[in-house]
Formats: C-alpha cells, structure tokens, sequence
C-alpha cells in the first residue's frame, strides 16, 4: 500500500522536461509494483522535451475485494436455495462497497492533488512549461473533482485536459467550470462499446461512454469527443495513438 495519498513516478526520468504528461489510473490498477510497473511500460517514447509521470494512488486490490465480499457474505450463505441466493446477494454487496468507498475516497484525494503535483514538478522539473493531465476510469473523475475543486493550481500551466474511460458524468455547467483551467483543449475519449460503464452503480451519463457536451461560441473547438469502440482497459494499449490524437485531434484518426 502507498505511503503517501500520491506516489508520483517517471516513466523515463526526464528531469530536464519543458512538458509533462501526467497520467492518473483507475479502480485496481495499481495495487503492486508489478502493476505500476506495467502502467509505466504502456507510455510510448516521448519528444526529447517531454517526460511523463504516474501519480499512483490505493486504487484498491483483489485482495480487498475478496475481503469485503467474504465479510458481506459470512453467516449468509444456507444449505436451502433461499440461503445461498440471500449470500449470492450479500457477497455483491461486499464487492460494490468497496468500489463506493474508492469512489468516494476519490473526491478526497482530489483536493490533494494539484497542491502535490506542484510541489513535485517545482522540486523536479526546473524548466517544465506546460503539462497535459490524463485521466482513465476513476482517474478522470479524480481530475474533473480536483479541477472543480479551486485548489492551488497557479503553477500549473493546463495544456490538454483527457479523459480515457471517464467513470463520471460531467454536465455543461461543469464542464465550464473547467474550462479555463485548460489552455488547449479537453478531449475525451470514450466508447459505447465499455461494458464495465454499462453496469455502474450509480445515475448519470459516464463520460466514458458518452461524449462531453459541446460549450458554445468561442469554446466550441476546446473539447474535443472520439468513440474507440474499445474495452474499459484498452485505453492503455492504444496510448500512443491517444497522444497524436491530443496534439492534433483535427488531423489525426485512430
């Protein structure tokens, strides 16, 4: 487990970095240093001015899931068929806690989040101009709360805004709340094809599955929406496409 609400790792310990590309994961993705080592290795190479980094977070573990399930389980289960579907149900419950509680742990960190990735590109990355920040799954959610939040970001000159798989709802009126926080553009890639959106739990119109709304006047060509038609966890694989896309979305098609 981490030590710190943020663990932030180089993926190529560019230090001399004029741009950062700074990618925040979702639920389970980074329980061990195997899993943080895979994130790491999905990151294409970069411009010689550019550096990306993984702010690592408890994203949660197997291990803990299985623990909430057997705790909501326990003294459930019967020999009876009543029995084994009331500790079917129990076990579902243990299972969708957990993923509640990091949803709601999310909202939590995010007022973290600015405030640390300022003071470690300061201590790290001298000459750094601009950073663009990706969000994948509760990643993206993590993101829009910190940016919603009006936490410290002065130091932090926004370039692009994405989100991967988004596992929120973003309406206009967030969705402009935000907006000038970001220099470029915001763009968001999704797909009506993720079936681990389609069974969230809770209301609303993930981002993940379905495009930002568009803002009006002047702001239209600051989002930016593209449907992979992909799985929840391809997003990682498709990166390098992902990144032509964010520096010019106009032009490039995956």
């Amino acid at each position: 487990m981490l030590q710190k609400p943020f663990q932030f790792t180089s993926s190529g310990n560019n230090y001399r970095a004029k741009h950062l590309n700074l990618f925040v994961h979702g639920y389970l993705s980074a329980s061990d240093e195997r899993d943080r080592s895979r994130l790491l290795r999905c990151v294409p190479a970069l411009p010689s001015d550019e550096d990306a980094v993984f702010a690592f977070w408890d994203s949660g573990s197997m291990r803990d899931i299985w623990i909430n399930v057997l705790q909501g389980a326990a003294g459930s289960f019967g020999l009876g068929k009543l029995g084994l579907a009331r500790g079917m149900a129990m076990a579902a419950l243990g299972g969708y806690r957990h993923y509640s509680s990091k949803k709601s742990h999310s909202r939590t960190l995010a007022l973290t989040l600015l405030p640390a990735l300022s003071k470690f590109t300061r201590q790290h990355y001298p000459d750094l101009q601009s950073i663009s920040l990706y969000g994948h799954s509760l990643g993206a959610r993590l993101l829009i709360e910190a940016l919603l939040a009006d936490t410290p970001a002065d130091s932090l000159p926004i370039r692009e805004l994405v989100f991967m798989g988004g596992a929120r709802a973003l309406g206009s009126g967030e969705l402009q709340q935000i907006l000038p926080h970001i220099n470029r553009r915001i763009c968001n890639f999704y797909s009506r094809s993720d079936r681990v959106l389609m069974v969230r739990p809770s209301t609303g119109k993930y981002i993940g599955r379905h495009p930002l709304p568009l803002p009006d006047g002047a702001q239209t060509d600051k989002v930016f929406n593209q449907d992979l038609g992909i799985g929840h966890t391809d997003y990682w694989h498709l990166l390098y496409s992902i990144l032509q896309q964010v520096r010019c979305p106009q032009h490039e098609r995956l």
